[in-house]
C-alpha cells in the first residue's frame, strides 16, 4: 500500500497512476474533502517550448481530463502601460477550473480516483515520515501568490493578460486568466516573500486602468493565497520519500 499526503492535482494523479498499475494507494489530506486548499479560482497550464502537448500528455498517461479551454493569444503589458501581444498557431496555456466544481480539474481527477479504488483519509494531517509520496504544498517555499476569482465580468475569453511591475508583484507578474466572457481569476505572483503582497495587490486592481475596467461591475466569489516552491532539484526523493508536484519545485518559474 502507498500512502500519499496532498489530495491537490499532483497527489491525485498519482494515486492514479498507482492504481492502474495494480496497487493501493491511499490519500491523507489535512481539508476536510479535496479542492479546499485554494477554494474556486482559475488556472493555466503552460503548454508552450517544449516538443509535446499537455493535454494529450496527461490524456496518454491514463488522466481523463476534460472541460479546458486552449488560448492561443496572451498580451503583455510593460509599467509603463505599453503591450505586446503574442499569437500561436499550438496553444500557449490550457485553462481550466480548481476547487469543487463538477468542471474543475481537482473534482474530475478525484471522481476517476474513487472509480479506479483509491482510499481518502480526510482531515488527518500526517506525518511526512509516514508516507511514499509527498505533494503537499508549502513543505518548502520560494514565493507566493495572492489573487480574486470573480464573476459577472466583460473580458475576452481568447486571451490571457499578463501584467510586469514591480510596484505590484515585486520579483513577479500579476495575470488575468478567463473563464468564457464572465469569469475570471486574477493573481499576484511574487518571489519577495517579505512583501505585503495582498494590500499592493488591491492597490493594483484600483489603479491599473486595465484591470479597473474590466472588473469594475464584478462581484468576488473567492480569495485566494498560498505559498509554492519553483525549482529544479537535484533530486525528488528524500530518505525514500517521493516528493511531487509544488513539493518538490515541479511548477513553472
Amino acid at each position: 500500500m502507498r500512502n500519499i499526503i496532498g489530495c491537490g492535482l499532483a497527489g491525485l494523479s498519482a494515486a492514479i497512476t498507482l492504481a492502474k498499475g495494480g496497487e493501493t494507494a491511499t490519500i491523507f489530506e489535512k481539508n476536510s474533502s479535496y479542492g479546499q486548499n485554494l477554494g474556486e479560482n482559475i488556472q493555466a497550464m503552460r503548454n508552450y517550448n517544449q516538443d509535446f502537448g499537455q493535454i494529450r500528455k496527461f490524456k496518454r498517461a491514463g488522466l481523463n481530463l476534460n472541460h479546458y479551454k486552449a488560448i492561443y493569444k496572451i498580451i503583455k503589458f510593460a509599467p509603463s502601460g505599453k503591450k505586446m501581444e503574442i499569437n500561436s498557431k499550438e496553444p500557449l496555456f490550457y485553462i481550466f477550473k480548481r476547487g469543487q466544481d463538477k468542471h474543475s480539474f481537482d473534482s474530475q481527477l478525484f471522481e476517476q480516483a474513487e472509480n479506479e479504488g483509491v482510499k481518502f483519509q480526510f482531515g488527518e494531517n500526517k506525518n511526512l515520515k509516514n508516507a511514499d509520496i509527498v505533494s503537499a504544498n508549502s513543505i518548502f517555499k520560494n514565493n507566493w501568490y495572492y489573487g480574486v476569482h470573480l464573476t459577472d465580468i466583460d473580458v475576452s475569453e481568447n486571451e490571457i493578460l499578463f501584467f510586469l511591475d514591480n510596484c505590484y508583484a515585486p520579483r513577479g507578474y500579476l495575470g488575468l486568466i478567463p473563464y468564457g466572457n464572465k469569469e475570471a481569476s486574477i493573481a499576484a505572483v511574487s518571489f519577495d516573500l517579505n512583501c505585503n503582497l495582498p494590500d499592493i495587490f488591491d492597490k493594483f486592481l484600483k489603479e491599473n486602468e486595465t484591470i479597473s475596467k474590466i472588473i469594475e461591475n464584478g462581484n468576488c466569489s473567492n480569495r485566494f493565497a498560498g505559498f509554492t516552491y519553483s525549482n529544479i532539484p537535484k533530486t525528488a526523493e528524500i530518505n525514500k520519500i517521493k516528493f511531487i508536484g509544488s513539493a518538490a519545485g515541479f511548477v513553472d518559474a
